[in-house]
């Protein structure tokens, strides 16, 4: 578009090449002359392009077929954002085509190469994205990252969004690659990796919006696993911390902002700090809606993991409440464990959830193990065994002195036929080691309580197995913590 008009004379002056006073509807000119007033005449006008030189215009032979086009696989998505009202964005990155590569094919009387002679580098997102999605298919059970984080299918889309959560994954990933490669002490570069992931979780906490997000508080549940898994800082363990952060956080944000699906996963990934929260956990548990299995059957009752809690610790404080109401609210408790107790049962029968095994270890003292249906059910019977172990220590405890002997022995027989069900479980946890094996920790751990000496050195050497990677379960984790953490559970 060239020789654009920049006046609005009318046409009859422009003709006579005169001066016109722009007038409407007839021009001071034309009227004096007693001229027809002609209309002004377009602004735009069109001119027909200059002629591009022959040598810079390429046609191929007439004898070659015409080739068939590639689709054009050099342009990568490097953003997608979208609107309030429907819209989209995309940015795109398209690789620049080598000029002697062009020349060469010129000179050849072929067409231009519509794909690239390189491909575009990927960007720290896209290969983020890609490297996590790779672990999803491990042929490892023990390094998929589905058995430390059951939200894990549902974080590569979130990623380049949050950059708390583009670091906490970030350290996962490293953490998995280092236990791929039995690297058990975290390096140097691994704990630069956590330092950074802290400092912008910090910072996004501070941020009255984007600290209750769910970006954030998936960042502080994959920090957590980083913490189990040895990944953070090599002289302590931090997850408490941790778990401690992201019950502090959910209890915050409230019950309205766990309506999404991908909120109810990180509130399932989180069920025990839940537990811990009443109100939160009783009007969660009553929605019933994307929880897991262990989560809303075997803690039927909304209340159940508040109350044995606060009974755990109303028992490790004497003088707190009359013993005789401490027996009957653990004995209602105990009853609270009927309908968990049919579902493990029908589990047992039904011949295909669970199924007796003999051991591959040839263990003596646990030469049957059991063989689940799923890493969930497993988890959902320990869970179980270990809440009924612990319900039923603490009433042996508080039962009277004038109780019957054939009470207390039965409440031991109980005690000990769940301890033993614990450990015909491990070898099977095993198997998700190291990722996915740490469900069975504590229920081992409450298991140490009253044990034979055989049974707890089975238990000890159980439990540095499952902590091998981690470096500070070797001290938690020893004879003396394990004495220690007993304690925590039953006083």
């Amino acid at each position: 578009m060239t020789g654009v008009v920049t006046s609005n004379r009318c046409g009859t002056c422009r003709k006579r090449k005169v001066k016109c006073d722009e007038a409407k509807p007839v021009c001071g000119p034309c009227r004096k002359g007693n001229r027809e007033c002609e209309e002004p005449i377009s602004k735009l006008k069109f001119t027909r392009p200059k002629e591009i030189p022959i040598n810079l215009v390429f046609r191929p032979p007439a004898d070659k077929p015409r080739p068939v086009l590639d689709p054009c696989s050099h342009v990568a998505v490097v953003k997608l954002s979208s609107t309030e009202d429907g819209g989209s964005f995309s940015t795109l990155r398209v690789a620049r085509t080598r000029r002697k590569a062009i020349q060469r094919h010129q000179q050849d009387g072929d067409c231009w190469p519509l794909a690239m002679a390189q491909d575009p580098p990927l960007s720290p997102t896209e290969s983020l994205q890609l490297i996590l999605i790779e672990s999803f298919g491990s042929t490892q059970p023990g390094l998929s990252l589905a058995c430390a984080v059951e939200c894990i299918s549902s974080i590569p889309r979130r990623l380049g969004h949050s950059t708390p959560l583009d670091d906490a994954v970030t350290c996962l990933i490293e953490r998995r690659s280092c236990l791929a490669r039995k690297e058990y002490m975290p390096s140097q570069f691994q704990s630069k990796l956590y330092v950074r992931a802290i400092r912008s979780l910090r910072a996004a906490i501070a941020d009255p919006v984007e600290g209750y997000s769910d970006n954030t508080l998936c960042a502080v549940i994959l920090l957590g696993q980083v913490e189990v898994l040895g990944g953070g800082n090599s002289e302590g363990h931090n997850y408490v911390a941790h778990a401690g952060g992201a019950s502090k956080l959910i209890q915050l944000r409230g019950p309205s902002r766990h309506q999404s699906c991908f909120s109810r996963l990180l509130l399932a990934d989180q069920r025990g700090a839940t537990a811990s929260l009443p109100g939160l956990y009783y009007e969660l548990c009553n929605q019933r809606r994307g929880l897991l299995l262990e989560f809303t059957v075997l803690v039927g009752n909304p209340v159940f993991g508040p109350a044995l809690l606060k009974l755990r610790q109303e028992n490790q404080s004497p003088g707190s409440r009359n013993r005789a109401d401490l027996l009957r609210e653990a004995q209602k408790l105990r009853r609270a464990l009927q309908m968990p107790s049919e579902f493990v049962i029908a589990a047992f029968e039904n011949g295909v959830d669970v199924i007796e095994v003999p051991s591959i270890r040839g263990d003596r003292l646990v030469p049957v193990v059991y063989e689940y249906s799923s890493r969930a059910l497993a988890n959902a019977c320990v869970m179980y065994w270990a809440s009924l172990l612990m319900l039923d220590t603490i009433i042996a405890q508080l039962l009277p002195l004038t109780s019957p002997q054939t009470t207390i022995q039965a409440l031991r027989n109980q005690c000990d036929c769940a301890r033993q069900k614990i450990l015909m479980s491990y070898e099977y946890a095993e198997r998700f080691k190291p990722l996915g094996s740490m469900f069975i920790a504590w229920p081992l751990i409450m298991s140490w309580k009253d044990a034979s000496p055989d049974e707890r050195e089975w238990i000890f050497s159980g439990l540095a197995t499952l902590g091998e990677h981690c470096y500070a379960t070797r001290r938690g984790w020893s004879e003396i913590g394990l004495v220690y953490s007993t304690k925590y559970f039953f006083g």
